[in-house]
């Protein structure tokens, strides 16, 4: 962040920011200016409140289970003609 905590912060704190919030909600698309004033938002009030440290929390991904036979289900599953597996 800034040196001076009385100043804006800067565009590439904003633009980390910014990033961390896409990344956060799910990497939704064409939100970008939604996240780009929240960043923005959030960094001045971290710079007026300097104390105050706060995280925030970026969700794990998704795990998908690398063995083919460990996601059949009860079911099995269906190959490309439809026949179950």
């Amino acid at each position: 962040m800034n040196a001076n905590p009385s100043s804006e912060p800067s565009e590439q704190d904003v633009q980390k920011e910014a990033y961390l919030l896409y990344m956060a909600s799910g990497c939704v698309l064409g939100r970008d200016l939604d996240n780009w004033l929240a960043a923005r938002a959030r960094l001045a009030s971290l710079q007026s409140s300097p104390g105050k440290k706060t995280t925030l929390s970026i969700p794990a991904p998704l795990h998908f289970p690398l063995n083919a036979n460990a996601s059949r289900g009860p079911f099995g599953t269906l190959n490309p003609f439809g026949n179950r597996n």
